[in-house]
């Protein structure tokens, strides 16, 4: 393909979903200025797979400073995006973060108010939105091809956490990771569910379920399900899965389903939408295909294009956010997409919230 930027961008993080980053935004025409990661073995490894070698640093606050970039990629766990996102914005840089925008709902305000006085161009990383199909869908659903919207329903399946397992900050409540399988994966479809509709969430009502309330951490740092005489006892504090419902201010209703422990499943996400004139579907299995009827009778698929996989939508998403102009500003897309990320969060902590009230229905 075609480079169409010439940006440097810094890349806090080393890990599995920085180098998404970073194939992407070498596909995109940019140049990764420095890697930023406590682990300099990572960011070395990172490193190698640069087209020019960015400086290498253990500390975002040490970066040199003659070294020149235009936006940050925020790659590491959500509860230290406030401090860096923050830290940065204030420098004048454009952000993108992995989502969610961050576990607390003060932080995502906080962020929110930043980001509009800084007028800067920030992008959260919901990549579901930025397949083809999902683009095709939204302004379908918004343009009412089948009608007004009565009910969304949607699964989202994993096998991520079930033992053999490792341990990692998503297990870690005390740093503000309350929700695990909603603030993970349930988020994913919930921003699906605002960026096919347009609309906003009015109230919130879900249950947890843990598969085990305590697993043990072997000194490799592999969570299991039986105890063996090295390993320690590990009380689990968040939810493996999750049933969501919420209700929409056009007054449609949404029912999600989230599990990290459904043996089988890598990575299955499904969304479905009953209209008063038709039933429109969708799942990341298929990507390049809309399952769509307007008809009693008769339900039609439509394949749009070739298959994409995850590293196909963050090209897409990195190639509508670069080039940055030379005084780049936040644009009115990116603008109701920072507003979503943050009633994301806050849907987010009501679902906790709810899930404590044995599922009462909570005001967002």
């Amino acid at each position: 393909m075609t480079n169409t930027s010439k940006n440097k961008v810094v890349i806090i993080g080393a890990g599995f979903i920085a180098a998404t980053h970073l194939t992407a935004l070498q596909a995109v025409g940019c140049q990764v200025a420095a890697i930023v990661d406590r682990n300099t073995a990572a960011a070395e490894k990172l490193a190698a797979a640069c087209r020019q070698k960015p400086v290498i640093c253990t500390d975002y606050q040490k970066l040199p400073a003659e070294l020149e970039y235009e936006a940050v990629h925020i790659c590491v766990a959500p509860a230290a995006h406030y401090d860096i996102a923050t830290y940065f914005l204030n420098r004048g840089k454009a952000l993108v973060l992995e989502k969610p925008l961050t576990l607390v709902p003060e932080e995502a305000l906080n962020l929110q108010k930043t980001a509009v006085e800084r007028q800067l161009p920030i992008l959260i990383c919901y990549n579901n939105r930025y397949y083809a199909a999902n683009r095709q869908i939204s302004t379908a659903l918004q343009a009412k091809k089948w009608g007004e919207v009565l009910l969304l329903y949607g699964t989202y399946e994993q096998n991520f956490h079930l033992p053999p397992t490792p341990y990692s900050w998503r297990f870690a409540p005390e740093k503000g990771n309350y929700e695990r399988a909603v603030s993970e994966i349930a988020s994913h479809l919930i921003d699906l569910v605002q960026y096919w509709t347009g609309d906003k969430v009015n109230k919130v009502s879900a249950r947890f379920i843990k598969r085990r309330q305590v697993l043990y951490r072997s000194p490799q740092g592999i969570l299991l399900d039986q105890s063996t005489p090295t390993t320690v006892p590990l009380n689990i504090g968040n939810e493996d899965i999750a049933q969501i419902n919420l209700q929409l201010a056009s007054s449609a209703l949404v029912n999600l389903l989230v599990s990290e422990v459904s043996s089988g499943q890598i990575n299955s996400l499904n969304l479905t939408a009953i209209c008063s004139a038709g039933r429109v579907h969708w799942s990341n299995l298929n990507s390049a295909c809309i399952d769509e009827s307007g008809s009693k009778e008769i339900d039609s698929s439509l394949t749009i294009g070739m298959q994409e996989g995850m590293k196909d939508s963050y090209l897409a998403m990195f190639q509508k956010f670069y080039p940055l102009s030379p005084q780049p500003k936040l644009t009115t897309e990116q603008l109701n997409a920072l507003n979503g990320a943050v009633e994301n969060v806050l849907i987010c902590r009501k679902a906790y919230e709810s899930n404590i009230a044995d599922g009462a229905y909570l005001d967002l």
